[in-house]
């Protein structure tokens, strides 16, 4: 069923997904959403995904392997991270996504880019409290896959806004 869904990314996640290939940096995608799904979504870059499950028959899902993953609780469930790996960029639009590296042992760095799509000022400042880099209304990886060129020495810069 997964393999006849097409779901659009954000607009230079396929160029950021392809420079942390090229680097050789795992990805690790935790998501409310299904499993097979993202997997599929982003078999050619070989994620780690924590993210819900379902038991299909005949194309018809027929239950949900548990332990779900909810909004509230992503940053329970433990990262498959490998031991040598102590740095991390955590990506997310929900404030707790910010917290998903917490359970992480071995970390030394984290880096926490929020996506932020509403209106309120005061929810503003409240993400403020949880990302490092929060970004308004943006539709598009561009500071992220910026991000990364810096710290791997790739100096050119990219900017997906026309105008």
């Amino acid at each position: 069923a997964a393999e006849r869904i097409i779901i659009p990314l954000k607009d230079d996640c396929k160029e950021l997904l392809s420079l942390l290939s090229e680097l050789k940096v795992p990805l690790t995608v935790v998501s409310v959403g299904p499993g097979e799904v993202i997997e599929h979504i982003l078999k050619e870059y070989n994620p780690k995904v924590v993210a819900n499950y379902v038991t299909f028959k005949d194309d018809v899902i027929t239950d949900l392997r548990l332990p779900s993953v909810g909004m509230y609780n992503k940053h329970e469930f433990p990262l498959p991270v490998d031991a040598d790996r102590s740095n991390f960029i955590v990506i997310g639009d929900f404030a707790w996504d910010s917290k998903i590296a917490d359970n992480v042992k071995h970390k030394k760095n984290v880096l926490k880019i929020g996506f932020f799509y509403g209106r309120r000022d005061d929810t503003i400042k409240e993400y403020l409290n949880f990302f490092d880099v929060l970004l308004l209304h943006d539709e598009t990886m561009n500071v992220p896959l910026n991000i990364l060129k810096l710290v791997a020495g790739k100096t050119e810069q990219h900017s997906s806004h026309k105008g």
